[in-house]
């Protein structure tokens, strides 16, 4: 399934990124005691590809 976002949409998401991404961030330290990134290294491209992981959460069995 590909996710069609607006112009506008995509503009607000750009424009808040890191603003979300510290607000995601401290909520997922909370609850799963991670050290994430303090500052956002991922695009908006990759965060919205559903077949994207970042390579640090890449396990192999």
């Amino acid at each position: 399934m590909e996710l069609k976002l607006t112009t506008n949409l995509r503009n607000y998401l750009i424009d808040r990124l890191d603003y979300l991404y510290s607000k995601a961030r401290k909520i997922a330290q909370v609850k799963s005691e991670l050290k994430l990134p303090e500052i956002n290294p991922y695009t908006l491209e990759q965060i919205l590809d559903e077949d994207w992981l970042p390579q640090q959460l890449i396990i192999n069995n």
